[in-house]
């Protein structure tokens, strides 16, 4: 059960970083996060969180319309509502 909740912790990091990197200033950092939002390790990763992908797409899709200050603060809160899941 501990190798379980530590995967999930380290699902969970993953998706905060990605969604941080979203809202990031630097052109590759929002590149390779736009990447693995479409990848296969996503779905993985919603799978084994059991969090669904299409929402959690329309969510992104939606921060990335965000000019850049309004953008960086809704990211931050994305990343702390993991932490309660």
């Amino acid at each position: 059960m501990k190798e379980f909740t530590g995967q999930k912790e380290l699902d969970k990091s993953i998706l905060k970083q990605a969604i941080r990197d979203i809202a990031s200033k630097n052109d590759l950092l929002i590149r390779d996060a736009v990447d693995f939002f479409t990848s296969e390790d996503f779905n993985d990763l919603c799978n084994r969180l059991g969090i669904q992908e299409d929402a959690t797409l329309d969510s992104i899709k939606n921060l990335i319309s965000y000019p850049v200050l309004p953008k960086k603060r809704l990211a931050e809160e994305m990343a702390r509502l993991l932490n309660d899941f």
